[in-house]
């Protein structure tokens, strides 16, 4: 996963890692990431935003912006981003 400045985007990418998790993981800007991949494929993730902002997640070739609040969190799997 990457991330630049104005969390422009979260990128998930897991080559070379078949299975796993992480929870808790900290991005610039105010952003708490939980991920869970299978077989080198998402399965799903939780974006919250601390401060609130603008963000681009990029998965399997598309690029979904997303407004956030302060507070709000986010699901991702391989559809749209949906506030939970």
């Amino acid at each position: 996963m990457t991330r630049s400045r104005r969390c422009r985007g979260f990128v998930f990418e897991f080559s070379g890692w078949q299975n796993g998790s992480v929870r808790g993981l900290r991005a610039r800007d105010g952003f708490e990431v939980n991920i869970t991949w299978r077989d080198g494929k998402l399965v799903s993730a939780a974006i919250k935003s601390k401060l609130g902002g603008k963000c681009d997640v990029m998965y399997a070739g598309k690029v979904f912006p997303i407004e956030t609040r302060k507070g709000q969190t986010f699901d991702i799997s391989d559809q749209p981003p949906r506030r939970r």
